[in-house]
């Protein structure tokens, strides 16, 4: 009897997990539909500017996060120095202008910054979390959209952008 329990566990586990992950990748096909416009609005409300976002990377954080997520942000910031073509913005998540502040300058970070004080990204839903990486085309259109995370590869994500924008 005890296996039939044991087993009853893992088929509810099973079913758990499929259920979590379809919904997250179901929902995650909404993001991909928000534009330049949309994009630029937000931008207006947290830096008082309108941006061109085409052929744009956004890398969306919190001050806080893992080392993982600051190695790619590296990678990133080494990246611009080396490419005319491509814009990268880092949106930062962070209440105080003090912590922001000190978190850029601790990493030496050239990627232009934008503080978001009251987490507008995440509540006008236009990320689904954070860390996160998006591409935004030249036509205005949001292509893509990874997680920052120890299993994200950022050369992958940059070679599959290089082959919408030839």
């Amino acid at each position: 009897m005890n296996w039939l329990r044991k087993d009853f566990r893992q088929l509810l586990l099973l079913i758990t997990i499929s259920l979590i992950t379809f919904s997250s990748c179901s929902d995650g096909n909404k993001y991909l539909e928000f534009t330049n416009s949309e994009w630029g609005k937000y931008f207006g409300e947290i830096s008082g500017e309108q941006l061109e976002l085409t052929n744009t990377v956004l890398l969306v954080l919190k001050s806080k996060e893992c080392e993982p997520c600051i190695e790619e942000l590296n990678w990133w910031d080494s990246l611009i120095t080396k490419t005319s073509t491509l814009n990268v913005y880092m949106i930062i998540i962070e209440k105080y202008e003090t912590t922001f502040t000190v978190f850029l300058d601790h990493h030496e970070f050239e990627i232009n910054a934008l503080r978001d004080e009251k987490g507008l990204v995440l509540e006008q839903q236009l990320v689904p979390n954070t860390p996160v990486k998006l591409y935004i085309d030249k036509k205005g259109d949001v292509r893509m959209l990874e997680s920052i995370n120890i299993n994200s590869n950022p050369e992958n994500f940059f070679t599959k952008i290089s082959h919408i924008i030839n």
